[in-house]
């Protein structure tokens, strides 16, 4: 029986037109509803490679990995590196980031003692750079989101970091962060949607800084293996 089901349901997905069957998009801020998306194309779901994002390319490569003692107490811990290079960051970027989370299951009930967080060390030619890219997973509310909040800060231009958990056109929220959105004094400026082939997003109205800090921001947050995102 599940096999039938399952080849109808191939059946009817070939018959539907490409359109109907494309990843769904994250929700945009109203800010953002116009501004174009820049795909950042190669990341795929190994664990190294190489990737271009506009006029810019850089290579990968990150790891994540889980230590559980007898299902209650469980260690996440991961991160990436990559590197930058292109119009935008002509003296190249280098960045190396690590992820740790701890988590207590007992029975159905999960606490997290120190909740997900990412960090990444950045450099610039080599050299270490004043910038910082942070994020780590917020207190949770009375839904499922598990939200993420952070900062980007490069070339003196400081960008907050918010999960979004909405879909475009959908009705529920989902539990893992479909994208994030960057924003300049509470109004969002740009975005990345990491639901299905990454897509960075930026308003045409930013400078070259501004620029360089969602770019960033983008592929940091492409390239990281989220644990709410992956089955370890």
């Amino acid at each position: 029986m599940k096999r039938l089901t399952l080849a109808v349901a191939a059946l009817a997905a070939i018959s539907l037109p490409a359109c109907a069957i494309r990843p769904a998009e994250m929700a945009r801020p109203a800010s953002l509803t116009s501004a174009s998306a820049t795909p950042i194309t190669g990341i795929g779901g190994g664990e190294r490679g190489s990737f271009a994002v506009g006029r810019n390319a850089g290579q990968f490569q990150r790891s994540a990995h889980e230590l559980s003692f007898f299902g209650l107490f469980n260690m996440k811990d991961g991160g990436a590196s990559f590197t930058l290079q292109g119009a935008d960051f002509a003296q190249g970027l280098q960045a190396a980031c690590t992820m740790r989370e701890r988590s207590v299951t007992i029975d159905v009930v999960e606490f997290k003692p120190a909740p997900m967080a990412l960090g990444c060390d950045i450099r610039l030619a080599g050299q270490p750079a004043p910038a910082v890219l942070e994020i780590q997973e917020s207190a949770p509310d009375f839904t499922n989101r598990q939200q993420r909040r952070g900062v980007v800060v490069i070339d003196g231009v400081r960008l907050d970091i918010r999960s979004v958990h909405d879909m475009d056109g959908g009705i529920l929220p989902a539990a893992q962060p479909l994208g994030y959105v960057f924003e300049r004094n509470g109004v969002a400026v740009g975005g990345v949607d990491i639901n299905g082939g990454p897509a960075m997003i930026a308003s045409p109205s930013l400078g070259a800084a501004e620029q360089r800090a969602i770019m960033l921001a983008s592929v940091a947050l492409s390239v990281f293996w989220d644990p709410a995102n992956l089955e370890i």
